[in-house]
Order: structure tokens, then sequence, then C-alpha cells
């Protein structure tokens, strides 16, 4: 079975190369692979709701305390350091947090546990929601 590359990139490894070159079409091909195995990683063994399509990075922190309490839909995006938390030690609860579709979570931003961001939403950068 020949393998078929279906991410967001419609030209060929070819065409790429003699349009970016070398070095820019290897580590844009290459990070779209680390970002597909990540995300594999957490829905797979974690158990977490990550919709195919949405982009999460690889510095964003995903509560691990209750991985299937993490919901995030279709065209979201997880930017770094952003962390999304399920859990409350202080009152011994696990809630589901849920990012909605095509929504878009800022750098270094903190999702308390039990939050539901709704669609098309934009948390900005730094931001806490409680």
């Amino acid at each position: 079975m020949a393998f078929r590359y279906t991410g967001q990139y419609t030209e060929t490894f070819a065409a790429a190369l003699r349009k970016y070159g070398l070095l820019a079409t290897c580590r844009t091909r290459l990070r779209d692979v680390v970002l597909l195995v990540r995300r594999l990683y957490l829905v797979k063994v974690w158990k977490m709701d990550i919709h195919p399509f949405s982009l999460v990075s690889r510095k964003a922190v995903l509560d691990r305390t209750y991985p299937q309490g993490v919901h995030i839909g279709e065209g979201s995006a997880v930017n770094f350091d952003a962390v999304i938390l399920t859990h409350d030690m202080a009152s011994s609860k696990r809630l589901h947090t849920r990012i909605g579709r095509y929504s878009a979570i800022g750098a270094r931003s903190i999702i308390m546990p039990g939050i539901t961001v709704g669609d098309h939403a934009l948390v900005a950068a730094g931001a806490i929601v409680t």
C-alpha cells in the first residue's frame, strides 16, 4: 500500500522543494508529522478527545490527572505554554474542560477545570479563564 500524505499541503514534495528549498520543506513536513504523532499519543494512550483537525502546540500542557476530561473541538488552536486543567485538588474534583470548534487559546493562558470555551472564541495570551 502506498503512503499518501493527507496533510494541509496539496503540492508534491518536489514542487515544494523547488519553491521553498530543502530545509524549509523538510522542517515543515517534519513538524506536521511530530504534531500528528503527539495528537495520536494523547488520544490513544491518554484517551483525550482531540479533533484531528485541531492544532495543539508541542509546548502546550494538557492535564493528565484526568485526561478523559480534555475535549478540543474541530479547527481549534492551542498555542505554546497554554495550560488546560481538568482537576481541582483543593476541592478534590475532576471536571470536563471543553474547547469549542474553531477557537484559539492564546500563549501562556490557563483554562481552569470545568470551563467550556465556546465555538469561535478567542482567549487572549496570558489570560486565566475561570
